[in-house]
Parts: C-alpha cells; structure tokens; sequence
C-alpha cells in the first residue's frame, strides 16, 4: 500500500505575545507524529505534524513568524505557502495595525501565493486564564480589517478546543475537498492508508 498523505505548508504569523503557540498545541494534541525540524542547510525551522482528518493523512509543515517581513524573507527557504494565518491578541489593538494591506500583497507575491488567509484573533484573557485590563479589539474591528486585507475568513478564538476544531475542521475540509475533486485515485489511496494509521 502507498503511503500517501496531504501536504500543506503552513505560514503562522503573530508576535510571541499573540498566544499563536495554540495551533501548535491543538495540532501537536491531535497529532499521530509532531516534530520539530532545524534544518541547518536552508537555515529554517518548522514544526512538522502529521494528523488524520476525515481518514486522510495531513502531514502539515508549519513555519512561524513573527511578522510578514520575516516570512518574506524566508521565501527562498519555505518556497510555498498553502495557508496564511495571520494571529493576534485581540487585547492588544495596536496589534491590528501591524498587518498591512500593502506588506500582505508583497508576500502574495513573492510566494505567488493562490492559497488561503485568515486573520485569527486571539482571545488570551479566556484562552491563559489572565486577567487583561487592557482594551479589547470589538468583533466588527476584526471583520472590518479582515476586509480590508481582502482575507477570506475571519475568526476569534474564545476556547482553545472547538473554537480550534472549527477553524482546522474549515481549512483541512477545504483543502480535501480539492484534493478530492482533483485527484479521486490519489484520494482513495490517502484514505486508505489514513485507515490503516486509525486502527
């Protein structure tokens, strides 16, 4: 039997403060594999998580920044990019701002990058259990950058499991449906081997 997975090349975009760490711990949490890989050649790192969605294998390369420049930067390390999440701490306004409509094109691009984009706010006060003092960002300010940014969905994390599950459930089901559509043979054998792993 061939083993064939789905491969999708993640860029995770936020400051460290952004809480963006959860899609790692969600994915690493549902993973059949999770490593870290510091390839000293290309000079980048990833984390690199193989799970099981729908029977098929997703063997999903994340790589982590802490802003566009830097993911522009890497372009000649990471070549393509399937999904784009931009992250931020919805306590944090000024954070909004950082993501810029001009900065977004550029990384579209260099990276000739057709793939899927989400602005992810952050809810970090009910996520870590803090108290913030500070202001929040309203849902409306989150949509109305989301368009701004011409980015296709637009989410806010309150609970780090479904709110998470929802999110992947949307992209990993987007991404299969494709997969689905334009490869059958490919797809069936996926699911196949995704059997094998399950049992």
């Amino acid at each position: 039997m061939k083993k064939i997975s789905y491969s999708l090349n993640i860029g995770l975009v936020g400051p460290k403060e952004s809480g963006k760490e959860i899609f790692i711990d969600y994915l690493k949490r549902n993973a059949l594999e999770a490593s870290f890989i510091s390839d000293v050649i290309k000079n980048v790192n990833y984390h690199e998580i193989l799970t099981i969605f729908d029977h098929i294998p997703m063997k999903s390369r994340i790589f982590m920044a802490k802003d566009l420049d830097k993911l522009i930067y890497n372009y000649d390390k990471i070549k393509n990019l399937d999904i784009l999440i931009l992250a931020l701490d919805i306590f944090e306004p000024s954070l909004l701002c950082s993501y810029e409509k001009d900065k977004l094109e550029e990384l579209n691009e260099y990276f000739m990058f057709k793939g899927m984009t989400l602005l992810v706010g952050i809810d970090t006060e009910s996520i870590f259990n803090k108290t913030n003092s500070r202001l929040k960002i309203e849902q409306d300010a989150l949509v109305q950058k989301a368009q701004e940014l011409n980015v296709l969905y637009c989410f806010e994390i309150q609970n780090r499991s479904s709110d998470l599950k929802e999110l992947f459930d949307k992209i990993f089901g987007d991404f299969l449906f494709k997969f689905k559509m334009t490869s059958p043979d490919l797809y069936e054998s996926a699911r196949q081997y995704g059997q094998t792993l399950i049992k």
